[in-house]
Formats: structure tokens, C-alpha cells, sequence
């Protein structure tokens, strides 16, 4: 079975595909880009970064044409994948008062009715949960999820290779940053198939708990899928909403017994 991360970018996207055995184990993996540096473009061992054109050449583009030279690559690395994790929208990049937004979620909408259309399963995870499931801060910047690749999966990194490219810029940081999507996927599924004995109890403890009341988890991100119900991921979401509820009626009636408790107590006090 084929699983990929994608970080998606206009002029950047990272790509990674990891081809797994029967047990969720990693057989092998391939990282896929492309740019418009074209000192940065490779295609060595199991890194491939396609040469776009030249950064003034491809600013020219409208967003049609661009999409159209970016989504091939895109579709044809996602052949034979199953499913996809993604980054979930990144508004906080943009520049506020200019049109960069609009570009970026046309851009990544694209990708995601690409992916929706050629039948993925596609998962978004937000920015933070896949920063702190990397690193343990949701912060963390680019550099501290590359080092963390390289440290954390050292067998996975392709070290010689991504030497050659520019340290924790892209597409070196879009492809550690697309490495850490498949990785979440890839965990969330052994979690679904085997059970949380199959985990190192710190992944899973960052798959299944948020720092936010009300948030969902990393297990609990929706799947999107051609076919598939919304009906389910309605759901999903009036569940938690229960759930919520219940805590706080808890968290409530706890206040007011500790309240009555006090108010026994200095009666008590003054009684005596």
C-alpha cells in the first residue's frame, strides 16, 4: 500500500510516498518536489525535484498556467497512493491586505480536488498538531522539523543527497515538512489497525490528546473520500460537541459542591 504527505506550495510543493508491507512498516520512500532554482533541481536515488522555469518566468504565469505545470507533477507522483495527509490551510503566511490568500487557498483547493477526483483518502492535519507531533512545540520553525527528521529517522533521511540542497529552505524544508504528513498518516493507520500497543506511548499521546478544549486530535481529523458520506463526519463533530458539553456540565457541578462545601463548612464554624 502507497501513503503520501504533501506540503503545498505555489512555488514549492514537497512531496513524500512511502510504500508499506502488510504490518504499516516503511518498505520504501520517495521524496518529490519541484522549483524554480535550477541549481536545486535532482533526481538521485530516491529524490526527485523537477526544474520548473525561472523564477521571473513563472511569477508571469497566471494561476491557471501554473497549476497546470504543478498539478502534473502532482498527479503523476500520487499514482498508486491510497491515501494523503496534508497541511491544512496555511492563512497565517499570507500577507494581510494583499491577494496571496486567495492564491494560496485556490492553489491548495486544487490539489485537494485533484487528489479528492483521482479517489484519495485525504486527511488535513493543522499546522501546529503536525509541528508538535514533530518536534513537541507547535512553534517550531523550519529548521527544528528538519533537524528532527534527520535525528529522529535517521534510516529515512536521505542525508547525501539533501546535503546538496540548501539547508532548511525550500524544497529542503518542504520535503522534511511533507515527511512529517505521511509520518502522522502512517502512525494514525497503525493505531486503527493494530491498537495503541503498537505505539510508542509518547506518538500516541501526541495522536489522540489536544492542548485546546474542543479541539479535535490528530486521530480524530475527518477523511475525505470520493463517495464517501459527510453525514459521518457530521457526526463526528456533534459528538464532540456532546462530549464537551458533558465536561463543562462536570467541571460545573463540581464548582458548586466545592461551593456548598465551603458554605457548610464556615457554617459549622460559626455554629461552634
Amino acid at each position: 500500500m502507497k501513503i503520501a504527505g504533501i506540503d503545498p506550495s505555489i512555488k514549492s510543493s514537497g512531496i513524500v510516498v512511502m510504500d508499506l508491507d502488510d504490518n504499516l512498516e516503511v518498505k520504501d520512500i520517495q521524496f518529490y518536489g519541484y522549483t524554480t532554482t535550477k541549481m536545486y533541481a535532482v533526481d538521485e536515488g530516491n529524490v526527485h525535484i523537477a526544474y520548473l522555469c525561472a523564477p521571473d518566468k513563472y511569477s508571469a504565469l497566471c494561476m491557471p498556467e501554473r497549476q497546470r505545470l504543478t498539478y502534473d507533477i502532482i498527479s503523476k507522483r500520487l499514482e498508486g497512493v491510497t491515501f494523503l495527509g496534508m497541511e491544512d490551510y496555511a492563512t497565517s503566511k499570507a500577507h494581510t491586505g494583499s491577494g496571496s490568500i486567495l492564491q494560496i487557498a485556490e492553489f491548495c483547493g486544487g490539489i485537494r480536488y485533484l487528489a479528492y477526483t483521482k479517489g484519495l483518502g485525504i486527511i488535513n492535519f493543522g499546522i501546529g498538531q503536525i509541528k508538535r507531533f514533530a518536534t513537541g512545540d507547535g512553534d517550531a520553525d523550519k529548521i527544528s522539523m528538519c533537524v528532527s527528521f534527520k535525528s529522529e529517522y535517521p534510516s529515512l533521511y536521505p542525508t547525501e543527497i539533501f546535503e546538496k540542497l540548501k539547508q532548511f529552505e525550500s524544497p529542503h524544508n518542504d520535503l522534511c515538512d511533507a515527511f512529517w504528513m505521511c509520518e502522522i498518516l502512517r502512525e494514525l493507520m497503525v493505531l486503527e489497525k493494530f491498537g495503541e500497543d503498537k505505539l510508542d506511548p509518547s506518538k500516541f499521546a501526541l495522536l489522540t490528546t489536544t492542548k485546546t478544549l474542543g479541539a479535535i486530535s490528530l486521530a480524530e481529523s475527518p477523511m475525505m473520500k470520493l463517495g464517501m458520506e459527510y453525514e459521518s463526519v457530521k457526526k463526528k463533530k456533534k459528538a464532540k460537541k456532546e462530549e464537551v458539553r458533558r465536561i463543562k456540565e462536570e467541571l460545573a457541578k463540581e464548582r458548586e459542591a466545592r461551593k456548598a462545601a465551603k458554605k457548610s463548612s464556615r457554617k459549622r464554624r460559626c455554629e461552634s
